[in-house]
């Protein structure tokens, strides 16, 4: 009599577990596809930001010598220096 008591113990911790460890697989599986979506987002964010250096790269140096040639002949039309 004293076996059975035991087996129905180790059923119940049995049955415990494994429930335990259906709802580990389920929240991981969740945190996962967060990971996921996250990198996801990242990568696209890294493309928008080598775009934009791309851009300033060839306009900032462009729009440096636009406003030197400006103040230039705007120092020389000042100062009638033509």
């Amino acid at each position: 009599m004293s076996a059975e008591p035991k087996e129905k113990l180790r059923d119940t911790v049995s049955f415990r577990n494994s429930e335990i460890s259906k709802e580990v697989g389920i929240l991981t599986s969740r945190g996962t596809a967060a990971m996921v979506n996250i990198s996801n987002k990242t990568s696209h964010e890294a493309q928008v930001v080598k775009v934009l250096t791309l851009v300033a790269l060839v306009f900032i140096p462009t729009s440096f010598a636009a406003v030197s040639i400006f103040i230039r002949a705007l120092w020389n039309v000042i100062f009638d220096v033509w």
